[in-house]
């Protein structure tokens, strides 16, 4: 019932991202609600998943993995002794994810807010792929760009 909807806790994104064991900072540009939303779907698609291979509590086991997150968005960050001002990069340090910029719903080309969405939810489960990688002490750094395909199975 309405009655009991209304009942039930209600959580900003901070907070939510917070049961994930995320932070949101900035270094110049601002995050919006959608790209944070964006940020925490792709937590929950990852922990959901953790939790289907487990057994176990997914929020759990993405905790066990990740420790603290840190999501900073930024104007610009450096990779590999280059600066860039767009895309995503896991390379601040352990747990640290950059974000210079995500897919816009008005690209000069046509797309749907939802798949919009998607795009940026697998942009940062890509990012956070390379955090795993190094969390399990692999040091290869050619993981596979479908995170980034719409429609990947993530689930």
């Amino acid at each position: 019932t309405c009655e009991a909807e209304y009942e039930k806790p209600q959580y900003t994104l901070d907070q939510l991202a917070a049961k994930y064991g995320i932070t949101f900072t900035e270094d110049g540009k601002k995050w919006n609600a959608t790209n944070k939303a964006a940020a925490i779907v792709a937590a929950m698609a990852i922990a959901k998943k953790f939790g289907k291979e487990t057994g176990r509590d997914g929020v759990t086991v993405f905790r066990e993995v990740y420790g603290s997150l840190t999501f900073e968005m930024v104007d610009q960050y450096k990779y590999d002794g280059q600066t860039y001002k767009d895309g995503a990069c896991a390379c601040g340090g352990t747990g640290k994810i950059f974000f210079a910029s995500f897919y816009g719903w008005d690209d000069s080309y046509s797309r749907s807010w939802d798949t919009t969405m998607e795009m940026n939810r697998n942009l940062v489960a890509h990012e956070l792929g390379h955090v795993f990688d190094d969390a399990i002490g692999n040091t290869y750094d050619g993981l596979s760009r479908d995170a980034l395909i719409p429609n990947s199975d993530l689930y």
